[in-house]
């Protein structure tokens, strides 16, 4: 039992120290939405990031609740 809390101490210990370290920097200055951006590997998961919240702003879900998906009708074969 001893063997296991020092053993969790170190893990977090471990965590604490090398969780700063691994910490996403800042991004730089945006474009502004008025600019289109050219999206390349490097950039595709930003760029469809923000396209779908942006989506979503559009459509006021910003700090809302919504239900968008809709059930599948039932389909009898018998």
């Amino acid at each position: 039992m001893r063997n296991l809390r020092v053993q969790n101490c170190a893990g977090l210990l471990l965590v604490a120290i090398i969780n700063p370290a691994l910490a996403q920097a800042h991004p730089g200055p945006q474009a502004p939405v008025s600019e289109t951006a050219l999206v390349t590997p490097d950039n595709f998961n930003r760029a469809e990031t923000d396209m779908y919240f942006g989506g979503s702003v559009k459509e006021g879900g910003l700090g809302t609740f919504r239900q968008t998906a809709k059930p599948y009708p039932s389909i009898s074969r018998w």
